[in-house]
């Protein structure tokens, strides 16, 4: 800022100016972006996310607490308008909207970046009213240069949610086939979401006894179980799928009924599942999944399978062998359940 003289002197009232102005653009109050942002909730369009990808495009995390951007969704397209001091004093609407909440966030921050950068980032410019702003120049080099370099490192899953990312599932089913029968089975897991298109599944399971038929008696068996698998996800905007491997481990109790000397012991129990899996997306809190249904279904190997058998006691031990009846519990089986999952 330049002074003028009048006689010689610099008048008192301009030098306090020429001292006061720098202080005053240096002690602009900012605020983060996220708070800066007023978005309606919609799918898709949530403030921490659009916030983090407005910050790459822009290039800082804070800005002019006088400016605030509200966005919302009217249709098939998106409003967002520029606001300072509460005046709107520019406002678009975007209809050529990519697939994909990832896409579409990163698509519109860049949008937004390049409105407050010509709208407000105009030098003295932001200290005119609205009436006496100059027209806005284009984007700043900085801005341009990174809207034609290659885009931000498209980010994972975190874009909608945060990465890793726990949901917890509760389930009733049937299993059939890996112990004698047909058994009802309860299962409770976590799963943990680490990118968009890999998620680990962590459960245990158990099923109600039932007896089977065992030389002149019967063995009545149960399982008790957990397991770890790690799935594949193809999403979609209301439906889920997954496809997962896992192993199984756990114990298989049994207890001898109607004989003379019925016992109880427990077997080890080893197994490999592969899982087949589609939620429906019931409830959202912006583009992140929140509740629902899952229905699943399971194919169960056992790789290793428990045996229950019965002696003659009036054959001697060493050729008791010869006089058992066995039970060995199958080869393959499998499962089917119904339940709900929601975040933690």
């Amino acid at each position: 800022m330049s002074c003028r003289r009048w006689g010689g002197f610099p008048s008192i009232a301009i030098a306090v100016v020429c001292v006061a102005g720098p202080a005053d653009a240096d002690d602009v109050v900012t605020r983060p972006l996220s708070e800066a942002l007023i978005v309606q909730r919609a799918e898709c369009l949530e403030t921490e996310s659009l916030a983090r990808a407005v910050t790459r495009w822009l290039g800082q995390a804070a800005i002019d607490r006088r400016i605030s951007i509200s966005v919302r969704k009217e249709g098939d397209a998106i409003v967002y308008g520029l606001h300072r001091d509460d005046v709107l004093v520019g406002q678009r609407t975007v209809t050529s909207l990519p697939e994909g909440c990832v896409e579409l966030t990163t698509a519109l921050a860049l949008s937004i970046a390049v409105a407050i950068e010509a709208t407000f980032f105009g030098g003295e410019e932001a200290d005119a009213t609205p009436a006496d702003r100059a027209p806005a120049r284009p984007p700043s080099a900085a801005v341009t240069k990174r809207a034609r370099a290659s885009p931000p490192r498209r980010p994972s899953r975190g874009a909608t949610a945060p990465v890793p990312h726990a949901v917890v599932t509760g389930e009733l089913g049937l299993l059939w086939n890996t112990l004698p029968g047909v058994r009802p089975l309860a299962s409770a897991g976590v799963d943990v979401a680490w990118s968009r298109h890999l998620v680990t599944r962590t459960a245990v399971l158990a099923t109600t006894a039932a007896a089977s038929p065992l030389g002149t008696g019967e063995v009545e068996t149960s399982l008790y179980a957990g397991r770890a698998d790690a799935c594949g996800i193809g999403p979609t905007k209301l439906l889920e799928l997954r496809a997962c491997l896992g192993l199984a481990w756990g114990f298989v109790p049994s207890r001898g009924v109607g004989f003379l000397d019925g016992r109880s012991r427990a077997q080890p129990w080893l197994g490999l599942p592969l899982r087949g899996e589609g939620r429906l997306v019931l409830g959202r809190d912006g583009a992140r999944p929140v509740w629902g249904i899952v229905v699943a279904t399971d194919l169960i190997f056992s790789l290793r399978r428990a045996q229950m058998g019965v002696v003659d006691p009036t054959v001697e031990p060493r050729r008791a062998e010869q006089h058992t009846a066995v039970l060995t519990l199958p080869l393959f089986g499998a499962a089917a359940s119904l339940g709900f999952f929601f975040e933690l």
